[in-house]
């Protein structure tokens, strides 16, 4: 059958909040709530199907933290295009069939680490299980409620309904 290859493409210059409004995406006022929500420390989840948009909305929401702020975030694969100065990325191996090392780092273990590194703001992209559900979950209750996220769902009702029950389990 052959080879088949994936290749992911990112756009050299980063999408800006004008843009996304331009092509329609959200409009002016919806805009300015997200802004104020993220200088407001409010927690955010970014909810949608694959490929609408989670990862742009996200780095774009990430613009708005202010520099002085310290953002740790958590991703299976480094997709978010960060330029605070005052961050540090986290990646887990774990779903990598060839680092079979990795045992443990998984997505709530760096959730769990992340509280130790005295963040401002944690941005977690892509939450795929309960285990990592829970963890987030669990900083939020201990303080760290500036928190930005994606779930792996196709809309927010899906999100708490599958995390509930995954969570009860």
């Amino acid at each position: 059958r052959g080879a088949c290859l994936s290749i992911r493409l990112f756009p050299k210059e980063p999408v800006c909040p004008r843009y996304l409004i331009e092509k329609g995406s959200l409009s002016p006022e919806m805009m300015e709530y997200l802004e104020t929500a993220v200088l407001c420390r409010a927690n955010i989840l970014v909810s949608g199907g694959t490929d609408s948009g989670k990862t742009t909305l996200l780095n774009v929401l990430a613009d708005f933290i202010p520099q002085q702020d310290r953002l740790i975030t958590v991703e299976d694969t480094r997709e978010l295009k960060i330029r605070l100065k005052n961050h540090v990325a986290l990646e887990s191996p774990q779903r990598r069939r060839q680092a079979p090392d990795a045992q443990g780092l998984d997505m709530a273990f760096l959730i769990r680490t992340c509280l130790r590194l005295n963040p401002t703001r944690i941005l977690i992209r892509e939450i795929r299980d309960a285990a990592a559900a829970k963890a987030l979950l669990h900083a939020i209750n201990t303080g760290h409620s500036r928190t930005m996220t994606s779930p792996h769902a196709h809309i927010p009702e899906d999100d708490f309904r599958r995390g509930r029950a995954e969570v009860l389990r």
